[in-house]
């Protein structure tokens, strides 16, 4: 028979079967905690679990990469000057020695320090210190270490050794944590650099919140292959916006087409998208690759796909849907991969509504709208532009033009109905016609003559997106205006300007009709861009 164990023995093996149970608990509900909760934030409430499992007087977390030389601690009641410098004193020896530390009576072995021994004269109690640095891959990252406090003699009651296993398992989970963070860190630099890259690709100028938070969707946009819709009225940016899209994507290496579905009629706009084949029509004397073509595995713009007929919306839809596509006369049936980016100035709820356009190819585009302010809601800009747009018409002309305060003072009190692309075409005129190599408010004194043109769009508070129009004049009212007022070079110039050379959207600016856009185009000899 086996001899049964002395009680004392079964009492220790008890005591030591209970506080392994104990430790376990605790470095169970640590790593819970640093789990479910980002750091640094997470290691306050992991210290605090410690010593209140454990009873202990506080704990100390030095970490010195990757957070910056973030110190965590939790004391249990205040600290009080002593006790801060032997968590310090002991965490500096732990980083000195690079191994675990025990002191069981930290006033005979620190006591002897000056500064210690000034604000420590009560010492009723014992105070121990156990200590463990944070490693990974030979490098350290850190120490943990913890305080108790206790009557003369009760040293021996506590297990120092279970103390040191414990937070070399603490230690270990720190440095997972520390490895995450750092990778997080990575990642948020690259991102960061990443949308710099792209903002500089895409000539993307602006510091203002409405500005940077949609360009902070955009980025966000691009990280996936889904459709993106961008919305503002006319001038504002959109073009920059989609260029900032794909420079931010995967694609961006690869190629970058737009096309304005405004700009070409129908018949036209359905060979630059789709191609079309030799002999298709008079005047096709070779195959021609459409721009779904040319965009495979890129990225296709669809600038002002608000002008879309009914007709060639449906024709569309099943590109976007199955991204296959016959060219204009062919039967052979082609497949691409394309990254659409499309853009209106348009309500297209409203014209939805109205039947003006398809609800299904709305819900295809809108998967990820993306609204761009106005000029006019970012005014902090404008100074930024205008030295932007003048520092590139010193390079393209090798000038060394500059603008002063009065300048800016004037460029700042417009309200530019045209947004950025009205104030680009302002900076360019301006350094053009002036002799003074310093560009003052009076080169801007024509801002002023220009009527004044009803907003485009409202209020982004009340109808995000939407885009208006002033109503549109009866004939007679029209030919009465055109009677009334002649059409001055300078004017139709601007116009057209700013509405990408559209004679349509030039018109409905000045209140006129296409036909006297087009007789004073004739009668000034102005010569019309085509895109």
């Amino acid at each position: 028979m086996l001899a049964a164990r002395p009680r004392s023995a079964r009492r220790d093996g008890w005591v030591r079967g209970r506080r392994n149970e104990l430790l376990a608990q605790v470095l169970r509900e640590v790593s819970e905690i640093l789990v479910s909760s980002p750091a640094p934030e997470s290691l306050n409430v992991a210290l605090s679990a410690l010593c209140s499992r454990l009873e202990l007087r506080g704990a100390v977390l030095t970490l010195t990469e990757p957070l910056g030389g973030t110190v965590s601690h939790f004391w249990r009641g205040p600290p009080g000057p002593a006790l801060s410098i032997l968590a310090r004193e002991g965490a500096q020896r732990v980083l000195s020695d690079q191994l675990p530390l025990i002191i069981e009576n930290a006033w005979l072995e620190l006591g002897e320090i000056p500064e210690l021994a000034a604000v420590w004269p009560d010492r009723q109690l014992d105070t121990s210190l156990v200590g463990v640095p944070i490693r990974e891959h030979n490098q350290t990252l850190g120490v943990l270490l913890i305080v108790r406090e206790h009557s003369a003699g009760d040293q021996a009651a506590f297990q120092f050794d279970d103390d040191v296993q414990l937070l070399g398992s603490m230690t270990k989970l720190l440095a997972i944590v520390c490895q995450v963070s750092r990778l997080a860190a990575r990642n948020r630099e690259a991102e960061e650099e990443s949308l710099v890259r792209a903002e500089r690709a895409a000539n993307a100028v602006g510091v203002a919140v409405c500005w940077r938070a949609a360009l902070l969707k955009a980025q966000t946009a691009a990280r996936s292959n889904a459709t993106v819709l961008l919305r503002g009225e006319t001038g504002v940016g959109k073009n920059v916006v989609a260029r900032l899209v794909h420079a931010a994507s995967q694609r961006r290496a690869r190629p970058f087409i737009a096309i304005n579905c405004a700009a070409l009629p129908e018949a036209l706009l359905e060979s630059e998208l789709f191609g079309h084949e030799r002999g298709a029509y008079t005047g096709a004397v070779a195959q021609h690759k459409g721009r779904f073509e040319l965009a495979h595995t890129g990225t296709l713009f669809l600038d002002e796909i608000g002008e879309l007929s009914a007709t060639f919306q449906a024709k569309l839809l099943r590109v976007l849907q199955l991204g296959q596509f016959e060219r204009v006369g062919g039967s052979e049936t082609l497949s691409v991969d394309v990254r659409i980016i499309a853009a209106t100035h348009r309500d297209l709820e409203a014209s939805v509504q109205s039947g003006a356009f398809r609800a299904d190819l709305y819900y295809r585009l809108c998967v990820i709208p993306v609204l761009i302010p106005p000029l006019r809601e970012r005014p902090e800009d404008i100074a930024l532009l205008a030295r932007t747009f003048l520092s590139r018409f010193n390079t393209e002309n090798g000038d060394h033009r500059a603008l002063d305060e009065t300048a800016l003072r004037a460029l700042s009190t417009h309200p530019f109905p045209g947004n950025v692309r009205e104030l680009e075409n302002a900076i360019r005129r301006a350094a053009s016609l002036s002799a003074r190599p310093t560009l003052s408010a009076e080169d801007f004194s024509f801002l002023h003559d220009v009527p004044a043109l009803p907003a485009q769009g409202t209020s982004r508070a009340t109808t995000p997106g939407a885009a208006t129009r002033p109503p549109p004049k009866a004939p007679a009212e029209r030919e009465a205006f055109g009677e009334a007022r002649a059409l001055s070079r300078e004017r139709v110039v601007e116009a057209l300007e700013r509405c990408g050379w559209v004679i349509a959207k030039a018109a409905r600016q000045l209140g006129v009709t296409p036909r006297q856009i087009s007789y004073a185009i004739q009668k000034h000899r102005i010569n019309v861009y085509k895109y």
